[in-house]
């Protein structure tokens, strides 16, 4: 018996995500509400489907876990930050696509603690 098989492939996983900027700097201060939007990261990937689609993770330097990022990279502030512990959070952000395998790139965040 013999078949044939078409294969038609749509996309392969051959591109990393790559963010806006290398790194991003913003100043929150002691009294900024809990909850709040501290800034939105953008990264894209030119792969299509699955292949493209991104999540963002802050993978070191969330001293606390006082920040967190959605799915659409937004940075919120999770509790309220205190300059006499903290004056300068580092923070690695890693963007990773949902290819298989999986491709993904950093980028930093600098937040500065205002008094």
């Amino acid at each position: 018996t013999e078949a044939t098989v078409d294969i038609t492939v749509l996309d392969v996983n051959d591109n990393s995500p790559s963010f806006d900027d290398v790194t991003y700097v913003k100043m929150v201060c002691e009294n900024a509400s809990v909850n709040s939007l501290v800034l939105s990261l953008t990264a894209s990937d030119l792969d299509l489907g699955r292949n493209g689609e991104l999540t963002y993770d802050l993978t070191s330097g969330n001293i606390g876990g006082d920040f967190s990022i959605d799915l659409s990279g937004n940075v919120y502030l999770n509790h309220s930050v205190d300059y006499e512990r903290t004056t300068l959070y580092t923070i690695t952000v890693t963007a990773t696509d949902r290819g298989n395998p999986a491709r993904s790139t950093t980028s930093y965040l600098l937040i500065e603690v205002c008094p």
